[in-house]
């Protein structure tokens, strides 16, 4: 016998004969059938293909990135009112604790004067005088009318002083 394409080596047995037959009759019917494990993924890609062709959609079009810009200016959209009340909240913090600051430094050196001032002797006018101007300024930096600028020139003016007197002039 021999060896023709298209036929097997051996012949098939009725059994076998009659679940090909129930394979190829339900395979019509539906894909799953056919080959279950493979076309389980496949389940409503006919509705997709579809709807992309009546889209105008093609398959072989190349798909680009958002830039990242344009996805930063679409959240801005879509958050606008939280966008700008975090911003107020992020300026209003900033200066705030930059005001902190700017206290603290101001008070550790009116302590470094007041040492200073100490140190100077009793008999000396200046000493008093030093001492009202130092005063007034801790009043003007706990009330807070007065602004930093103004604070630092004063105790810039102060040091001056202190620095002259400290020096024997």
């Amino acid at each position: 016998m021999k060896n023709r394409k298209g036929i097997g080596q051996y012949k098939k047995n009725q059994a076998q004969r009659q679940r090909y037959v129930e394979f190829v009759s339900s395979s019509s019917n539906s894909p799953e059938s056919t080959v279950p494990r493979q076309n389980a993924m496949l389940q409503g890609s006919d509705e997709v293909l579809h709807d992309n062709q009546d889209r105008g959609l093609q398959g072989d079009e190349i798909i680009k990135k958002t830039p990242l810009k344009y996805r930063f200016f679409d959240w801005i959209k879509a958050n606008l009112l939280v966008a700008i009340i975090t911003a107020i909240v992020i300026g209003v913090a900033t200066t705030a604790i930059k005001h902190e600051i700017k206290i603290a430094v101001f008070s550790q050196r009116i302590d470094y004067i007041e040492r200073r001032i100490d140190v100077i002797d009793e008999e000396d006018v200046t000493k008093e005088y030093l001492q009202l101007r130092l005063d007034l300024i801790k009043a003007e930096l706990d009330s807070g009318y007065a602004t930093q600028n103004d604070i630092n020139e004063a105790i810039k003016d102060i040091e001056s002083q202190l620095g002259t007197v400290e020096n024997g002039g």
